[in-house]
């Protein structure tokens, strides 16, 4: 299994009532709060943070990336502990 993460906007007639997976936008902050939720559960595993529009600076991509490669680092952890 493989993880997809990717940021949202919100539809241009139902606003916030429906949140579209864009892949343009920053992963927000429910979504990596849902993706520690997961990682909680399953255990780490590959992820892919999907940006294909509104490409950001690199800066602002590795520290997306350092995000994710945080939540894999407690996730591996909890695993140690537990063995």
């Amino acid at each position: 299994m493989e993880i997809h993460l990717a940021g949202h906007g919100s539809d241009p007639a139902l606003g916030a009532a429906l949140l579209i997976d864009s892949h343009d936008a920053a992963v927000a902050a429910p979504v990596w709060a849902l993706y520690r939720q997961l990682l909680a559960r399953i255990g780490p595993g590959p992820t892919l943070i999907e940006r294909d529009g509104n490409i950001p600076p690199f800066e602002e991509l590795l520290a997306e990336r350092a995000v994710a490669e945080h939540a894999l680092q407690r996730a591996h952890e909890r695993m140690e502990l537990a063995a």
